[in-house]
């Protein structure tokens, strides 16, 4: 009779929607790792998680600044859970301290293929970067110049 609405109420909370973001202080790091080998020269191939780092620095490079904590569901070459706590790889570990950043892994959660990660990503940040926040007073996107620690990029 009631049960349908009163069991919406019950429900456990929905782990995505608890995370919250201060704008620079944290960012989500998702990438997919499609079952192939990358071409990386001189007649070599590689899986593309040893070509992690690489493109993680792109993105930081990207952003011209490094924020103070990165997010990363749990992907084999970021880390793993083990004893309930998240361990990191020492790739990932040694990487993370050249940045200065903490690394945070989450349970992880999956999507079902890169075009579906790249579709939920490009909706999710059309959404978040534009709409402002009432505590922030401005878009995360906008706040990004502000929080953002500067970096020096090499070529």
């Amino acid at each position: 009779m009631r049960v349908a609405e009163l069991r919406p109420v019950y429900l456990p909370p929905d782990p995505a929607s608890r995370t919250a973001y201060a704008a620079g202080e944290t960012a989500q790091c998702d990438l997919c790792f499609p079952p192939i080998e990358l071409a990386v020269g001189f007649g070599q191939t590689r899986k593309p998680a040893p070509v992690l780092f690489a493109g993680w620095w792109q993105l930081i490079a990207a952003l011209a600044a490094v924020p103070r904590g990165l997010v990363w569901d749990g992907e084999g070459a970021i880390g793993r859970w083990r004893a309930g706590r998240a361990e990191l790889t020492s790739e990932c570990q040694a990487f993370r301290r050249v940045l200065a950043a903490k690394a945070i892994v989450c349970r992880p959660h999956g999507f079902a293929s890169p075009t579906d990660f790249n579709a939920q990503l490009a909706d999710w940040l059309a959404m978040v970067n534009t709409r402002p926040r009432q505590a922030l007073g401005v878009c995360p996107g906008g706040r990004c110049a502000v929080r953002l620690r500067p970096i020096a990029l090499r070529s």
